[in-house]
């Protein structure tokens, strides 16, 4: 008897209403590179060996963790009802041979060995695991089982389809078998939840309940007969509910129904993002790549929870945070999606941050107890971006609880000046590192150069608001700027090394070789002949890694720290070299900003979404490293400001100039949104061309900069 299984279909798919979202985009945007979220499926075999907890499905209200290695089983249950010790899996039990064929394999291989399982004797039969297929809203696997026991062969193949709902707190499975026998082949599912047999398990936090399309439920499990070579789809839910309600019934003929449902949800939720960008394509396929796995970041950063502060909820990856720092990397992003999902954050940071906590949960609690000095910084960013999208400046009079925007803002600038700058011209945080960035060795702390600098931009800032406002403060916080302006330059830069020193309060110096530094570059802080030098950094031997950038380079041996990577050296947060790359593009250094771009867009091969931490030497994150992150909205803004050269203007128009080459290749941008209008731009190899509003305006050669458009 043959034992190959080639099960491709079943009644429930996902592509073809994926499809049908598809034309509609096709309608509604005249955008036929629009992606969808289908898109973004990943063979598992490509995905760098992650913990389970560092992959999961997700449908805007919930997310579980499929295990790899079996056919029914996933961990975790974190919906409404958060049961993070939560475990299922059924076992298949044939009732002409009484052979229990389990489907356990991911909770024991860690103790046993499963390869002599179903050959040796006395071992345990189990199913066969063969392929897997990640979706940001499913999980695909097939397999097999084909033994011939006591003369009779049990011989089916498995797929299997896992789902989150995003209406109620349940998992959604459909499971279609092929009997590949001669005879029929008659089945007992056994339900395991948290290490029992058993269709209702009570939980500290639940009731969690097994149910089926399949009407014939006994004491033994769920009967299933598949006639001799047939090919079967039935579905199961595995749902929670309150301690103190009546557990759902068993036979429940609607699931089928509740994962198409499923389906349309995720497809909807997604087009809504991606949808509002512009479609691009490049001959250069891992750009392509970087770009779609950045909107299913965004994607899985949504959530539709009526129990959050807000519906929908952004948070900043799968920490389930609000943090300014981490969203300002994104601004531009999701202004386009929505502006009012910018100002949104700008509020709840003020409202429920009350400059006490940078870490806002789902609820407006405060996560933790740090206040990071670089939120205003951040702050600044959100609020440019709402108005340069808007050309609104009313932001600044929202109200965020007791105080306005702008009057927040104000008392930032006077926080920071009342404690820091106590002994000088230069903040100074002394040993309060914490309240910077967290790295596991002493010395970046004191005087900071990346704080003084950023420090400078948002106090000018600050004043010009307040000019506008015609308030008499501007002239203080001009003051207040220029008095650090002429220190941080004068004390703090080394010209023979390029670099900015930390200064310390016996007046002695030092250099950090860190990634922080080069946030500077986004700022008009800088002199040329800093920022030229400054950039120069960027390179192999320093900061380049093959997947993007040290945080703290290899040659600092006093700071360098190969585990922690987001700030403490072996790799980066993600938002880092983006924003770099995307500061290099608007300061005429495209080849260098290139070179950071192709690096990360190496990650997408190994990362089904992007992490928040990665190494920057192997395609490899920590578990406790973040995993996903927001703040990778910056390539978007790194492609479209950067490569598409289009730069945005307060009157409403753009200018394009475009920095193309070789490696990039012909590429289009079709779509952008700024101000009620529709830009689409084509590059070339020797020139590229401007659209507006679907009208051809212009074709110029590289260097010559298309204006007021």
């Amino acid at each position: 008897m043959k034992g190959r299984l080639l099960l491709k279909t079943s009644t429930t798919r996902g592509s073809s209403l994926s499809f049908v979202i598809l034309f509609f985009a096709i309608i509604l945007n005249g955008n036929a590179q629009s992606i969808v979220i289908d898109d973004l499926a990943m063979d598992r075999k490509h995905i760098a060996p992650h913990a389970y907890q560092q992959l999961w499905i997700f449908n805007g209200r919930g997310k579980v963790y499929p295990r790899r290695y079996t056919l029914t089983g996933f961990n975790g249950f974190e919906f409404k009802h958060h049961i993070a010790d939560y475990r299922f899996h059924f076992n298949f039990v044939d009732q002409k041979t009484g052979t229990v064929v389990r489907d356990n394999v991911h909770e024991t291989i860690e103790t046993h060995d499963p390869l002599g399982w179903n050959f040796r004797p006395g071992a345990p039969y189990v199913t066969v695991p063969q392929h897997e297929t990640w979706f940001p809203y499913y999980y695909e696997k097939n397999g097999t089982f084909h033994k011939e026991i006591d003369g009779k062969w049990i011989s089916f193949g498995i797929l299997t389809k896992t789902y989150v709902s995003n209406k109620t707190d349940e998992v959604l499975m459909a499971i279609t078998l092929e009997n590949r026998a001669d005879i029929s082949l008659e089945l007992i599912l056994k339900p395991y939840q948290m290490g029992q047999e058993a269709f209702v398990v009570d939980t500290e936090q639940a009731r969690m309940t097994v149910s089926s399309d399949l009407p014939e439920r006994t004491e033994a499990g769920i009967k299933w007969v598949l006639p001799p070579k047939s090919t079967i789809t039935k579905h199961f839910a595995i749902q929670a509910t309150d301690l103190n309600e009546q557990a759902p019934a068993y036979f429940q003929p609607e699931i089928e129904n509740k994962i198409n449902e499923a389906i349309a949800d995720a497809n909807r939720q997604f087009n809504t993002i991606a949808s509002k960008f512009p479609a691009f394509r490049s001959d250069n396929e891992k750009l392509m790549n970087l770009y779609k796995r950045v909107i299913g970041t965004m994607y899985l950063s949504r959530w539709e929870r009526d129990d959050f502060i807000h519906d929908p909820y952004w948070q900043i990856g799968w920490f389930p945070l609000t943090v300014a720092w981490d969203f300002s990397f994104t601004a531009d992003a999701l202004a386009m999606v929505d502006p009012k999902i910018v100002e949104t954050i700008v509020v709840d940071v003020l409202k429920y941050g009350k400059m006490e906590s940078s870490y806002i949960g789902r609820n407006g609690e405060h996560a933790a107890n740090i206040l990071y000095i670089q939120d205003p910084f951040a702050l600044q960013i959100l609020i440019e971006s709402y108005i340069k999208y808007t050309g609104d400046t009313s932001i600044l009079d929202t109200k965020a609880g007791k105080y306005t925007v702008y009057e927040w803002m104000k008392q930032w600038a006077n926080f920071i000046n009342d404690n820091f700058r106590t002994s000088g011209p230069l903040i100074n945080m002394g040993d309060a590192n914490e309240m910077l960035i967290e790295i596991r060795t002493d010395g970046y702390d004191h005087i900071v150069p990346v704080v003084n600098g950023l420090a400078i931009d948002f106090y000018h800032t600050l004043a010009q608001w307040a000019k506008t406002r015609e308030d008499k403060d501007s002239k203080k916080y001009d003051t207040w700027a220029s008095a650090m302006n002429e220190a941080f330059h004068k004390e703090l830069w080394n010209d023979k090394e390029g670099w900015f020193y930390n200064m310390y309060n016996d007046g002695s110096k030092d250099i950090i070789w860190t990634i922080h530094l080069f946030d500077l570059l986004g700022t008009p802080v800088l002199t040329p002949n800093e920022r030229s030098k400054l950039s120069a950094h960027i390179k192999e031997g320093e900061f380049l890694g093959k997947y993007g950038m040290y945080s703290i380079s290899p040659k600092d041996e006093v700071h360098w720290d190969v585990l922690d990577c987001d700030f403490g050296g072996g790799g980066f947060y993600m938002g880092s070299p983006l924003g770099i790359a995307k500061s290099l593009y608007a300061h005429n250094e495209p080849q260098r900003a290139w070179e950071i771009m192709k690096r990360i867009a190496l990650l997408p091969d190994h990362f089904p979404f992007m992490p928040q931490s990665p190494r920057a030497d192997e395609p490899f994150e920590i578990k406790t490293g973040g995993i996903m992150q927001i703040s990778s909205g910056a390539a978007l803004e790194a492609i479209w400001y950067g490569i598409f050269g289009i730069a945005l203007h307060e009157d409403g128009s753009i200018s394009v100039n475009p920095n193309y080459n070789k490696e990039i290749g012909e590429s289009e941008l079709r779509g952008f949104r700024y101000r009620g209008h529709l830009y689409d731009v084509i590059l070339k190899p020797e020139s590229y061309e401007v659209y507006k509003n679907n009208k051809f305006i212009i074709r110029n050669r590289y260097g010559v900069i298309a204006h007021n458009l």
